[in-house]
């Protein structure tokens, strides 16, 4: 039986339908022959990504329905596309293929494409008729329903275009399962908007997350609500603006980053919680709403942080403002939406008391005083008050002109002091030697010892604190570790952090402990939780970060009774659970790994932990840190004259898949029996694709060394670069570039075409990241002028002595 829906977007002699069906691609060319005319100039445009895995199945039904020939345009995919030059190009192709007013277009992408070809087909002629086919969930529920058509200019997004509708748009679900899951989440950022604004019921709906392919119900309604809108307000007027909902704020963080940090989702999901958060600061908005929103978008895993400053500017670009101000969409509660024109001052008081609050600033005297006046003056006396020296200090850069040279060894893994800190603890002794001194293991030595405190009362009586609050810095291995160890050991625990650290991910825990009958409260400021874990089964899907199961492994061996951890997808990142079982071993936990057939990490299936275990005290020594050598294996690699010592070639680290991917590139990697290990790359070194999933943090280096050597590399898989200190996937991208390499990022990839040197001689960002610090410390070794780097006090988060050992020299 089909799951085919249609639906009529009412506009007289312009109408058309939306038909949407599992499936529809095999008939594509069925349902667009009725608006091509024979012997015309059938054109279809899509771009790389979409041609790739679609092509094939659009241009077969093409040849079914007996179309004929066409004419493809493949694009480049990303947002820059939507642009002047990409339009021009489009022109200049209709020209050479004779496309008349009576030919057909047919845009076959995502957003971008759906935009872009749209507004080329309205003044094409001054009109050619088209047809949308989208390819994402976002495109599917926004941009291909209501005839919005627009390109990008430097000052911002969608400032040129036009109303233009497309005689049809055809939508197949199935398509929607190749998306990658950031693309798919900021889809599902728009859907929650249409829940937010009209449908609470569908908002709660969400909560129970449907397969891609399934959607089309939801996709129907979604397109219904903004067909209703069109009907009534087709030029953006009236009713309309409030599908803007989210997007003020949204576009204006997309400019402020040149719409290379946040998807288009992405900046709408930010620019919703600005609005709900914005709403109750001023009492407009229901209260709790911020935070049920909250809840619903990071189930989908969006990620994004709220921003405020710097956003009235951009927004005074934006093609809603009028005057001295803008229209805002504002949340009354789900499924509830108005719109009050405020002007910008009155908007900048009210995120200037935000960004106080979300930084823990007392603003308690500005919102006393808050009268929407003198914002700018306001502004810059805040901006004075609140920088402390430490702040001043970060924003004077560094020069790089100084390389290392010599003997170098590399500190201690950072990711086995983490293991072997938490397991000492836990024994209540034993020696730990070579162990890291950057800021995380501080963070956890200090967070472990914290939660192991007992108190001692005026008559020496012990008792266990009611309620413990756990610093945890901006460590996620801290946070990710400890959280089930304090749940193991019971009672009420409130864990803080600073930074990106309370925005990462804590979803595989909160459905454990809610299972269980415990109390998760995430939010942007801390994670409390209550009451105690019990033995059992513990599912975690495979490619979840293997902190989860490691913080289990720690965990369950304290608990009474025998529990089990089941993998249920294949297990990534299986190196670091490896090195979580040897350091239990090491201390006397016992932990059984479960096979589906031979023993080797594809086939792992789980972890059988026995209960009443306890940890033994034991002198332990951590070994060098492959994640921190990877920056000298790179330097060597691009000629600087360093060997390394102290390494150890049969670790378990999985960062050690540097050597193998230098010498996949052409490198030559050697050990002599003394120990030294020496790097030699040159003029034969070439590009290759990397597989980033299993070695996240070894990106930031392995994409320099990339930028100097012959031809083109692909990191592929890269989505998580983007959830770490910063969004390391777009931080390299914009770093690297502003030295002058050629490189360009996809939702969870970056393409890098090699050069044998850069032109240099400007500042780089660390973005509050070491690992960025430190890849363009190595990058500057390649750079004709010498390069800055603000923010390169980063490094104490892992490698505080890595300008000692990068500047000197060592024997």
């Amino acid at each position: 039986m089909s799951d085919r829906r249609v639906l009529n977007v009412d506009l007289g002699d312009r109408s058309y339908d939306i038909t949407i069906e599992k499936g529809l691609v095999s008939r594509f060319g069925e349902f667009i022959k009725p608006f091509y005319k024979a012997g015309e100039v059938l054109a279809v445009i899509t771009d790389e990504n979409v041609y790739e895995l679609h092509g094939s199945a659009l241009l077969e039904s093409f040849q079914n329905a007996g179309l004929g020939d066409f004419e493809l345009i493949v694009l480049p995919a990303g947002e820059t596309t939507k642009s002047f030059s990409y339009l021009e190009h489009i022109m200049d192709s209709f020209a050479e293929m004779g496309l008349s007013r009576k030919g057909l277009v047919v845009a076959f992408g995502g957003g971008v494409i759906g935009d872009l070809t749209g507004f080329a087909s309205s003044i094409w002629m001054r009109g050619v008729d088209y047809v949308q086919i989208p390819t994402t969930l976002l495109s599917t529920v926004d941009s291909s329903v209501g005839g919005k058509t627009a390109i990008d200019i430097e000052s911002g997004k969608n400032l040129v275009g036009s109303f233009y509708q497309p005689r049809a748009v055809l939508i197949d679900t199935a398509l929607l399962k190749t998306l990658p899951t950031r693309e798919y989440g900021s889809g599902m950022a728009e859907v929650i908007k249409y829940g937010v604004l009209y449908d609470r019921n569908l908002f709660e709906q969400l909560f129970e997350k449907l397969p891609p392919e399934d959607m089309g119900e939801v996709i129907y309604e979604c397109c219904r609500m903004k067909a209703e809108i069109v009907k009534n307000d087709e030029l953006d007027n009236g009713e309309r603006i409030k599908l803007n909902l989210g997007h003020t704020f949204g576009h204006a963080i997309e400019a402020k980053y040149g719409f290379k940090k946040y998807n288009h989702g992405e900046a709408v999901a930010a620019g919703m919680m600005i609005c709900a958060k914005f709403g109750e600061k001023i009492g407009l908005t229901k209260a709790g709403t911020y935070e049920h929103l909250r809840t619903l978008l990071h189930e989908y895993e969006i990620d994004f942080i709220e921003e405020y400053s710097g956003l009235v500017d951009a927004m005074g670009r934006d093609k809603k403002s009028s005057g001295d101000g803008v229209s805002l969409v504002l949340i009354r509660e789900i499924g509830d939406v108005f719109v009050r024109h405020m002007s910008f001052a009155e908007i900048n008081d009210v995120l200037i008391a935000l960004e106080l609050n979300d930084n823990g600033k007392n603003a308690t005297d500005l919102d006393k005083t808050l009268d929407f006046q003198h914002a700018t003056d306001l502004a810059k006396t805040i901006d004075s008050n609140v920088k402390s020296s430490t702040d001043i200090a970060t924003m004077i850069p560094k020069i790089i002109d100084e390389f290392p040279h010599g003997v170098i060894t590399p500190p201690p893994s950072k990711s086995i002091s983490h293991r072997a800190v938490i397991c000492s603890r836990l024994a209540g002794g034993g020696r730990i030697d070579n162990l890291g001194d950057s800021d995380d293991i501080i963070a956890t030595n200090a967070a472990i010892a914290e939660i192991l405190r007992i108190e001692v009362d005026d008559e020496g009586n012990f008792k266990i604190p009611d309620h413990k609050i756990i610093d945890c810095n901006e460590s996620g291995s801290t946070i990710r570790f400890l959280l089930p160890i304090a749940a193991a050991l019971g009672g009420s625990y409130e864990f803080i952090g600073r930074g990106r650290l309370l925005y990462r991910p804590q979803d595989a825990y909160r459905r454990i402990f809610e299972q269980q009958g415990l109390t998760f409260d995430h939010t942007e400021e801390r994670i409390k939780i209550d009451g105690r874990l019990q033995a059992g089964t513990f599912a975690l899907e495979g490619d979840v970060s293997s902190q989860f199961i490691t913080g289990l492994l720690f965990a369950l061996p304290l608990l009474d009774g025998d529990s089990e951890i089941v993998i249920t997808t294949p297990l990534e990142s299986a190196a670091y659970v490896d090195l979580t079982l040897d350091v239990l071993k090491a201390f006397g936990i016992e932990v059984q790994v479960n096979y589906d057939g031979d023993s080797n990490a594809a086939n792992v299936i789980g972890y059988s932990v026995p209960g009443y275990q306890t940890y033994r005290p034991t002198d332990y020594s951590v070994e060098a840190d492959f994640s921190q050598t990877a920056f000298f294996l790179v330097a060597a690699a691009l000629g600087c004259d360093i060997e390394l010592k102290g390494l150890n070639l049969d670790s378990k680290q999985g960062d050690k898949a540097a050597i193998d991917i230098i010498r996949e590139m052409g490198g030559t990697i050697e050990q002599d029996c003394g120990g030294l290990l020496s790097v030699q790359g040159g003029e034969h070194m070439h590009g290759v694709t990397i597989d980033a999933r299993e070695i996240p943090d070894i990106i930031p280096p392995l994409s320099v060394l990339c930028s100097f050597v012959d031809g083109e590399s692909r990191i592929i898989n890269a989505s998580r670069l983007r959830i770490k200190e910063c969004d390391r996937l777009s931080a390299m991208v914009s770093e690297l570039s502003k030295i002058g390499i050629d490189i360009e990022e996809g939702d969870d990839y970056m393409i890098i075409r090699g050069q044998k040197s850069a032109p240099g001689g400007v500042t780089v960002d660390a973005h509050g990241d070491h690992r960025i610090a430190m890849a363009m410390s190595v990058a500057a070794y390649r750079c004709d002028a010498p390069i800055s780097i603000r923010g390169w006090q980063s490094i104490s988060k892992s490698y505080p002595t890595f300008y000692e050992d990068f500047s000197k020299v060592r024997r």
